[in-house]
């Protein structure tokens, strides 16, 4: 009886591997076609990434990592991308302080129901203080929800809509920002009318920093490097704001290339915050672009690390490291199964939040700091996304597949690219033309 369990043990890892490899080649081709394309189409040859780094988990053989490359890290000079390269994760950061957040539910620091006037008052320390201050500033503060700022549900607006936003990166794009400075630009702008509803904003993120702060009394990449980063060993993984200037590794951190609009420079905003007030930034126009007058400028560290977003898209990291925070996320090494059932939406997913980012066949929900996409199966595909200038990132966790894929570019996509590879990632790792 055991002889025949081994067996069978065996023959499934057999197949799996089987299955792994050739995800992992449908990949590798769907790359190349992008890093190479011979015959661009979008109206503004937009569907061109100059390199994409991928990683690929085998969830069903721990540690089976496979990192796949294409294309360049500097088309300047050019280099190879490699797996080793760095990339701003934008937004991926969200899910990385919703984990924080919830392990102080866990630890019964915090409740989601508890509001911001409760969570302030409840510590004694310049953080509070901090919290505070911006409730008696915007006391509709008071009465939003730990659960309300986690889903996307709190009214708030994004500080990246604030009228003093643009000016701000115009002006100077390397002036610091505190999580304060970020979170009153977006209350500044006051709160969405009406009932609660799923309304994406880098404000309720950049909170979630001020909270944390608030309950630990500590700063926020104290608790994310404790917490998450030192905690899983992740020896490529950064906290951009404090460890670009201490332990960031000199040379691999990808160059991130925005695209900017040479024939109508005035009104193309890109331009005007790399181009105009950098002109020795490395600008140029591939040859193939010529005709349409769009080019690419290298914005790698083109800001302030503040205004990527702190708490709500500070993060530095390989695809690798990323797959590897995937793992122990959806594996209870981080958060208990409860804790992770709460994120995930609760029993029967009834708490997760609609949003109004489906595409395709795909209805996209919001949990706690992670999205939701039910494919037209039924099946069920958690995401984490996100795109900072110059650069876009992703993890998609396929539990039926037991398979984690995460990517970077070092270029922000155009929709049309980025709806291209999305669910063509989905479509190759499921075996299916599910999204179409």
């Amino acid at each position: 009886m055991k002889l025949r369990v081994i067996f069978l043990s065996l023959s499934l890892a057999f197949a799996t591997s089987i299955l792994h490899a050739d995800i992992t080649m449908q990949l590798q081709t769907l790359m190349d076609g992008i890093t190479n394309p011979v015959n661009p189409t979008d109206p503004t040859h937009q569907d061109f990434a100059p390199g994409i780094s991928v990683a690929v988990y085998d969830t069903s053989q721990m540690s089976n990592v496979i990192t796949l490359v294409s294309g360049l890290n500097n088309i300047q000079d050019p280099q190879q991308l490699s797996p080793s390269n760095l990339f701003e994760l934008g937004s991926v950061t969200k899910t990385y302080t919703a984990v924080l957040t919830l392990q102080l539910v866990e630890q019964g620091q915090l409740s989601l129901s508890q509001t911001m006037e409760s969570i302030a008052k409840q510590s004694f320390n310049p953080y509070a203080s901090q919290l505070q201050a911006l409730i008696t500033q915007y006391p509709f503060l008071a009465n939003i929800t730990l659960q309300q700022v986690l889903n996307h549900t709190s009214g708030l607006q994004d500080f990246q809509t604030s009228p003093d936003w643009m000016p701000m990166l115009l002006s100077n794009r390397y002036e610091s920002k505190s999580l304060s400075d970020l979170t009153g630009m977006g209350l500044a702008q006051g709160q969405i009318s009406g009932p609660p509803a799923f309304h994406y904003s880098g404000s309720n993120y950049v909170l979630l920093g001020m909270i944390i702060q608030s309950v630990t009394g500590q700063a926020y990449s104290t608790i994310l490097h404790r917490n998450i980063i030192q905690k899983l060993n992740l020896q490529s993984t950064y906290y951009l704001p404090v460890d670009q200037s201490t332990t960031l590794p000199q040379g691999l951190l990808a160059h991130g290339y925005e695209w900017v609009n040479d024939n109508d420079p005035v009104q193309d905003q890109n331009y005007q915050i790399f181009v105009a007030q950098a002109p020795s930034l490395p600008h140029f126009i591939p040859t193939f672009y010529n005709t349409e007058g769009y080019g690419l400028v290298d914005v790698k560290l083109g800001l302030d690390p503040s205004l990527t977003g702190l708490s709500a898209g500070s993060l530095v990291a390989t695809p690798y490291d990323l797959a590897l925070m995937t793992y122990a996320l959806f594996n209870h090494q981080l958060i208990n199964t409860a804790t992770l059932q709460s994120m995930m939406g609760g029993p029967d997913y009834r708490n997760l939040v609609l949003t109004n980012e489906g595409f395709a066949n795909v209805v996209v929900y919001y949990g706690l700091g992670l999205y939701c996409l039910q494919l037209q199966s039924g099946e069920r595909v958690w995401a984490q996304l996100g795109d900072e200038y110059g650069y876009q990132s992703g993890s998609l966790y396929f539990p039926k597949e037991h398979t984690i894929v995460t990517y970077s570019f070092n270029t922000e996509m155009s929709n049309t690219l980025a709806l291209y590879f999305f669910t063509n990632v989905i479509n190759i790792v499921t075996n299916s033309n599910v999204v179409n």
